[in-house]
């Protein structure tokens, strides 16, 4: 896609899952991006009739909604328990590619998706808890 000289290219995506699920579909989506405006990231959690939920999004947007602090604001205001991260850059083309801090301190750089092999596992070594709690440890 050929955008013009004085714009910035940023990569464009939404997900509910994960920056790796986010990242699969920005591939094909780029916005070009003229100033003021900004490359822009934000990983959301809150929580909406009682479910926590997750936003993954990178988009061209307004600079204003770049520090945490407005972005956390405006969620507190309309959602509980609500969570925000944000990056903004305009340094060079495709500046939002990576993932906010927490997720690359946590995960390593790497977009952690589960498996179904691992939400098994997860699940099956809860449940053995749940049930030794219950006094059923000499099940087998």
């Amino acid at each position: 896609m050929l955008l013009d000289a004085s714009g910035l290219r940023c990569l464009q995506c939404f997900s509910n899952l994960s920056w790796k699920d986010c990242n699969k579909h920005a591939a094909k989506n780029v916005s070009e991006c003229k100033p003021p405006k900004v490359c822009f990231m934000s990983h959301r959690i809150f929580k909406r009739n009682g479910q926590q939920e997750h936003q993954f999004i990178k988009a061209c947007y307004n600079p204003d909604w770049c520090p945490e602090e407005k972005c956390r604001e405006t969620f507190k205001k309309q959602l509980d328990g609500s969570w925000c991260e944000t990056k903004c850059c305009k340094d060079e083309d495709f500046c939002n590619s990576g993932m906010t801090r927490s997720w690359e301190e946590a995960y390593g750089g790497e977009a952690a998706s589960f498996t179904i092999r691992s939400t098994f596992c997860l699940i099956t070594g809860l449940l053995a808890l749940f049930m030794r709690e219950l006094g059923f440890s000499n099940l087998t």
